[in-house]
């Protein structure tokens, strides 16, 4: 329910649930600090806890779009940047999630979601 069918395939390797959210091996290597993420390699999903987050940042921007003759103006999510308790921080990139999806599971669930309006040039 709420997940667009041409997203499904990809939600399929993100488990977002009640209590945790799993996700595919290769997150680990988006953390914010590279050092961490350098010694971190392994086959198995990432699971995270939902008390261990602190908050996810959704980043968003508006921009305007063609169409028909006319312009109308559209929001576009850019990333989703998770932040744990411990200081550890994962930022997911749109060009590999499906973002309406995810943030519609997000809020279901009561995740610490905070939308925050970028300006992306």
């Amino acid at each position: 329910m709420g997940v667009k069918p041409a997203e499904l395939k990809f939600n399929k390797q993100i488990d977002i649930a009640e209590n945790h959210i799993s996700f595919p091996p290769f997150v680990a290597q988006l953390r914010s600090d590279k050092s961490i993420a350098n010694k971190v390699s392994s086959t198995n999903p990432m699971l995270l806890s939902k008390d261990k987050i602190l908050r996810i940042n959704v980043k968003w921007y508006s921009f305007y779009a063609s169409d028909n003759g006319g312009s109308m103006k559209k929001n576009q999510i850019y990333s989703f940047e998770i932040i744990l308790h411990n200081g550890q921080c994962f930022e997911l990139n749109s060009w590999a999630f499906p973002y309406s999806s995810l943030l519609y599971l997000l809020i279901k669930f009561n995740y610490p979601v905070e939308l925050k309006q970028i300006n992306k040039d």
